[in-house]
């Protein structure tokens, strides 16, 4: 059981900052991605101090001007390249082809930016099975620090640039760092296929805390580890702007609301929703982007 200790600031975000390019009703953009981006940056605008952890080629390095200008502190890595995404929407449908990807996020950076800032929590985004190194999760799973986890990038792969659904060989490392853990509706049963484990038992297995299932436009579940649940709605959005990055605003509002603030999970389910539509109907992290 981890104990959280003093901090000198509340989350140290660890993953790849993206260039995105936004395909929907025939048009394109081009964006900033990645959970250091959205959310970072929702942290920060619901009152925690943050800092990033990521890697980027050196080129790229000024596109971090919205990180700074909004006072995150910055841990960069040098990268040969800087991770590069074509997201394909239809309504809340996202198809994804990685162009690029970043140099993988080491123990060293990681280390050296837990020992400057003392975080309380940390929020682990991969994007892909070698995003971040697995000696990262060796680490933080004795530490001090308490861990939210997006684990897209274990419980997805490459195939011909595209990215499927596939169980990275380094999930049970993260998911031993993991004190709460966030997913998709389909990530999870792909989880669970693999690993022959319901929710209650990947929670024990895992000792999390709690799992935090998103399903888009259908809400999502919570599941505790006193084996109780929570059924939560997404509030609904007449004019759906671009619904990428909406997960990882979803889960960070949710940390504030639920871990930071000690809020009951129902009332921090809302809230979560609240924000999420807004990130959704091309408001709150997207004006940044």
């Amino acid at each position: 059981m981890k104990i959280m200790k003093s901090s000198k600031i509340d989350w140290l975000v660890i993953g790849s900052i993206t260039k995105d390019k936004i395909f929907s009703l025939g048009q394109s953009i081009d964006k900033l991605g990645g959970v250091p981006m959205y959310g970072g940056l929702t942290l920060k605008q619901l009152g925690q101090s943050v800092a990033v952890c990521t890697r980027i080629r050196d080129e790229d390095r000024k596109l971090l001007r919205i990180i700074r200008e909004n006072s995150i502190g910055l841990f960069i890595g040098y990268s040969r390249d800087t991770t590069s995404f074509h997201n394909y929407l239809d309504g809340n449908n996202r198809r994804q082809k990685m162009l690029a990807s970043a140099d993988t996020i080491g123990l060293d950076i990681v280390e050296k930016a837990i020992d400057e800032v003392c975080p309380d929590f940390v929020l682990l985004g991969p994007l892909h099975p070698w995003d971040i190194s697995k000696d990262v999760f060796s680490f933080l799973g004795h530490s001090q620090c308490l861990v939210a986890t997006d684990a897209q990038g274990l419980l997805r792969g490459e195939q011909n640039g595209w990215i499927e659904g596939e169980v990275s060989k380094n999930i049970d490392e993260l998911l031993f760092a993991t004190d709460w853990l966030k997913v998709s509706s389909e990530e999870i049963r792909l989880l669970k296929s693999v690993t022959k484990l319901n929710e209650i038992d990947i929670i024990e297995k895992y000792e999390l805390k709690e799992i935090i299932i998103t399903s888009s436009c259908r809400g999502g579940i919570i599941w505790s580890a006193d084996a109780s649940k929570v059924n939560f709605s997404a509030k609904i959005v007449e004019n759906i702007s671009d619904t990428t990055g909406a997960g990882d605003v979803f889960f960070s509002a949710y940390l504030v609301a639920r871990v930071c603030m000690g809020k009951q999970l129902e009332e921090s389910a809302k809230e979560a929703a609240i924000i999420a539509a807004e990130q959704v109907s091309g408001r709150h992290i997207n004006v940044y982007l």
